[in-house]
């Protein structure tokens, strides 16, 4: 008798188990699509002080396969400025500036809180700023890769001249391939974790039927 129902109870788990796993890497696989890259979808952002500033998004994962792309556009038509920076450089440069922080930032479409902070001077143009770990400049929309790296990293969206006053429209997205190799996974493990549940459940039911069988000749 314990053996019977230790097989339906082993059965059953398994098999839900594997559909979960299966239902699992179905959704990962639709989030991210046959590119792998999940986010993308514009929303607008503005300040009128001299930049948008937050920790550039995903990044601080170190040995991740992924890449962020970032895409700016200014509103105004006029030339816009992104570039990403390790975050003590970007901290100097925009020391006693007046500029918008970032936090709570969301994917698709962007959404973001934006912590204004006040300040007494202008920032130089930000190709004399610090050393950027990649960067675009110009008008249109402007897009830069970043990989996912260890440290802290900082992206900044300001006007090309440093003029006050942003606004521009932007998207961030993240391409991430291990996504697509991690639900391939999950299909597997469920195809194959799935039907063995299922045959222990079906031997633990037919095990019981048969017991069942002699004990009603019996009567």
């Amino acid at each position: 008798m314990a053996g019977r129902v230790l097989l339906v109870a082993l059965g059953a788990v398994g098999a839900l188990l594997g559909l979960a796993l299966a239902a699992a890497g179905v959704v990962l696989l639709v989030l991210t699509g046959r590119d792998t890259t999940f986010g993308g979808a514009e929303a607008d952002l503005s300040t009128d002080r001299y930049a948008l500033v937050t920790e550039a998004a995903g990044l601080g994962g170190g040995g991740v396969d992924a890449t962020v792309r970032v895409r700016v556009r200014s509103n105004q038509g006029g030339p816009v400025f992104v570039g990403v920076a390790p975050a003590a450089d970007v901290d100097r440069y925009l020391a006693g500036t007046g500029n918008a922080e970032l936090v709570d930032v969301r994917l698709s479409p962007l959404r973001a809180t934006l912590v204004p902070s006040d300040g007494t001077r202008a920032p130089a143009a930000p190709g004399a700023g610090p050393s950027w770990t990649v960067s675009a400049s110009g008008s249109g929309e402007q897009t830069i890769d970043v990989p996912v790296r260890d440290g802290g990293q900082r992206l900044v969206i300001m006007n090309a001249d440093a003029a006050a006053g942003v606004d521009v429209t932007a998207a961030l997205s993240v391409r991430a391939p291990f996504l697509r190799r991690l639900a391939l996974g999950l299909l597997i493990a469920g195809a194959v974790v799935a039907p063995i549940g299922g045959l222990l459940l079906a031997a633990g039911v037919r095990r019981a039927m048969r017991g069942r069988a002699p004990a009603a000749e019996s009567e």
